[in-house]
């Protein structure tokens, strides 16, 4: 079981109040968070690395209740970590970063159109994925850092 929070940043104040504990099995390690753009009080969450199963789940934003189970296709869940709701093209589209095994530099972004209705069990067909590498600019920064002192 987890807790559901909302974080309310400003320029002077930070808030912070739990929700609701979500209490489906399904949700064993939820890495991520996203509100739908078209189902109004609509959370998706998944699992990551620990329950690799490659599910999106469709939350209700008051109770925490589990709406749907969203099957992506085709995808694997190597190590999901975070997920997001945005435009593509004139639809709505859920992406989900799978950063894979943290000693592997190449990750991949899942991109699946949200579904117009939400029920149980669901498969989302023609999820397209772009593999990336992540090159460690934290070295190039370093150095940089390095001569300006």
């Amino acid at each position: 079981m987890f807790y559901m929070s909302i974080f309310v940043f400003s320029f002077f104040q930070f808030a912070h109040k739990h929700l609701q504990a979500v209490t489906s099995p399904l949700i064993t390690h939820a890495s991520g968070l996203a509100a739908s753009r078209i189902h109004e009080g609509v959370l998706y969450t998944h699992n990551d690395a620990n329950n690799p199963q490659p599910y999106v789940f469709a939350l209700n934003a008051t109770t925490s209740a589990l709406i749907a189970t969203l099957r992506i296709f085709p995808s694997t869940n190597k190590d999901w970590e975070d997920i997001a709701v945005g435009p593509c093209g004139s639809k709505s589209c859920i992406y989900i970063l799978d950063s894979q095994p943290h000693r592997h530099r190449v990750h991949s972004l899942y991109r699946v159109q949200e579904p117009d209705f939400l029920y149980s069990d669901q498969i989302l067909l023609n999820a397209s994925k772009l593999d990336f590498t992540l090159v460690p600019i934290f070295i190039f920064c370093t150095a940089q850092m390095n001569v300006l002192i």
